[in-house]
């Protein structure tokens, strides 16, 4: 009881100063304790309770429109994303192309996107020539990756 003398301890009654009342902050990180008189405990295991996981971006809306060119069609991809982690960016995509004989190629690779306050936008275009199968060509499997936080979203299979 300290209500006698002012709020604060004023002498040792106990026999022990190691029990005494500390001012303690936590490392931004959030595994270390810091104790009074500069004083510290390491807390392994602690910092990924105070920093949950990054969310995993979002791929709002995926556009295929296909043109026709000389000699062939254009199909042309575009994904929004939305990171939540920015400013740290998605950088990856990976995806499957597929026409009317199966798949075509499966890729994943670093991309730029174009940034429109927070939604990343990516366009790409797959030509098929005029002598390759008639039929429908589309994507699938589509997800991206934010690599610098090792974040991925939800495949995308159209």
């Amino acid at each position: 009881d300290t209500s006698s003398c002012n709020n604060k301890l004023e002498k040792e009654v106990d026999g022990s100063i190691a029990n005494e009342i500390q001012n303690l902050t936590v490392s931004q990180i959030g595994d270390t304790l810091y104790l009074s008189q500069s004083n510290w405990v390491l807390i392994p295991g602690i910092s990924e309770k105070n920093h949950p996981p990054a969310p995993k971006p979002i791929i709002q809306n995926i556009t295929i429109n296909k043109t026709s060119v000389a000699g062939g069609t254009n199909v042309i991809l575009t994904i929004y994303v939305d990171d939540l982690n920015y400013p740290n960016t998605v950088d990856w995509i990976n995806l499957s192309f597929n026409g009317p004989s199966g798949n075509i190629y499966d890729e994943g690779s670093s991309v730029t996107y174009t940034d429109y306050a927070g939604v990343w936008e990516y366009s790409r275009t797959d030509f098929i020539a005029d002598s390759e199968p008639s039929g429908d060509y589309y994507y699938t499997d589509i997800f991206v990756k934010n690599e610098s936080i090792n974040v991925e979203s939800h495949v995308w299979s159209g």
